[in-house]
């Protein structure tokens, strides 16, 4: 069992948010190229806080979209409610269950982002979300029963707190998933996707996942292929301080678009657990990789691997894995990392030292990762947000031990 996410009001603003037991703010690397990456997708999610002086909108099931959204007349779509609203204000969104929201509207021309969240305590479930067109946005506190789907014309959007089936990011920039939880899938076999739409060279920008959770993508017809998300054209990602267990192949399975021949560049992945996989075979799959991309401080239950395509600036900082070909030395640069069994490619050969795999992958008194991270550069907290280092040198892996 994985912990779900804590069943809490969601936090006050997109600047801080709920991790375990205490309000943690978002990371500050120390290396300045990886804090310019960060920075590029964190900064916007400032802007989701609410003006006081915006007027406030509202939303019900039983509204018109013939309102003008107030209190008193509510209006029935977010398409309507993003509309008449002003930068920086808030729609709450009354309690009940909504039909698929399409967003395909005239975008804003500048922040504060405009924010979704439920009325007060309420439950509110969405079947789908879907940007076609729009910018400045937050979506938080809210089920999602399908998908959230960002299109090329969308910008600039925010989900947090959002516990969806799965999501789509095809050709959209500065979109933000934080704080929420995506799986598991359906029987059609879903899987995530970060790539430009069909047949086109729109490549999605500025990409953040920030303590998400990511699971159960699962096969269930024979001969599907399944992993937890496939990455082929996208420009600036980062993935931090999430978790991802029981994808059926690969947790992540990099590519190409085959369409615009492009691959994953400018690539973070940083203070997450991986759980993998049911039938599969790597944590991490290489198939193409534009690069850079840099890997660091993470925990792996299974291996990395290389899938035959063009791999490009890859370097593995402080990582704890549990077993590793001696092939893949030559096919990127290692540093500071532990791996239990095969080859350490110059970092140290040694037990995982993980609590109790595969359920908690924190690190055991003693562990051979602790004091054995890179000590030049590694990010500011873990993934609990715990300060690191917290001894002489930070840990390798994704848990700084306290």
């Amino acid at each position: 069992m994985h912990d779900p996410l804590p069943d809490s009001s969601p936090p006050t603003s997109d600047g801080e948010a709920w991790y375990g037991a205490a309000i943690v703010r978002p990371q500050r690397p120390k290396d300045r190229t990886i804090r310019l990456l960060v920075a590029a997708t964190l900064v916007p999610a400032a802007l989701a806080v609410a003006s006081p002086a915006s007027a406030a909108r509202y939303l019900s099931t039983g509204g018109s979209d013939a309102n003008p959204c107030t209190r008193s007349k509510p209006c029935r779509s977010f398409a309507r409610a993003y509309t008449v609203a002003k930068p920086g204000a808030v729609v709450y969104v009354a309690g009940g269950s909504y039909p698929s929201q399409r967003m395909n509207v005239r975008p804003k021309a500048h922040g504060p982002k405009i924010l979704f969240r439920p009325a007060g305590k309420a439950r509110v479930t969405i079947d789908s979300i879907r940007v076609t067109r729009g910018s400045y946005m937050t979506f938080r506190g809210f089920r999602v029963t399908d998908d959230t789907f960002n299109e090329q014309g969308a910008r600039w959007i925010t989900y947090s707190w959002i516990k969806m089936r799965q999501f789509f990011i095809r050709g959209a920039d500065h979109i933000s998933y934080r704080y929420s939880e995506v799986g598991p899938n359906g029987s059609d076999d879903g899987m995530n996707w970060i790539t430009a739409p069909y047949q086109t060279n729109d490549t999605p920008n500025d990409i953040l996942f920030d303590h998400v959770r990511i699971h159960d993508f699962k096969k269930h017809n024979s001969g599907a292929h399944v992993d937890c998300i496939g990455i082929d054209d996208v420009n600036g990602l980062v993935i931090q301080s999430s978790r991802f267990w029981n994808c059926e192949h690969f947790s992540i399975i990099f590519g190409k678009d085959l369409a615009n021949g492009r691959a994953a560049r400018n690539v973070l992945i940083q203070n997450t657990f991986f759980d993998c996989c049911y039938s599969g075979y790597y944590s991490l799959g290489f198939g193409d990789v534009e690069g850079p991309m840099r890997i660091r401080f993470n925990s792996f239950t299974l291996g990395v691997g290389w899938l035959g395509g063009s791999v490009r600036g890859l370097v593995f900082d402080s990582n704890v894995i549990s077993g590793n070909s001696s092939a893949n030395c030559d096919e990127a640069v290692w540093r500071y990392n532990v791996v239990a069994s095969g080859s350490a490619c110059g970092g140290r050969r040694a037990a995982t030292g993980f609590r109790s795999p595969p359920r908690d992958l924190h690190l055991r008194v003693g562990a051979a990762a602790v004091n054995y991270g890179n000590p030049n550069s590694h990010p500011r907290l873990d993934i609990d947000g715990q300060r690191r280092p917290h001894g002489r040198r930070p840990d390798a892996g994704a848990d700084e031990r306290h």
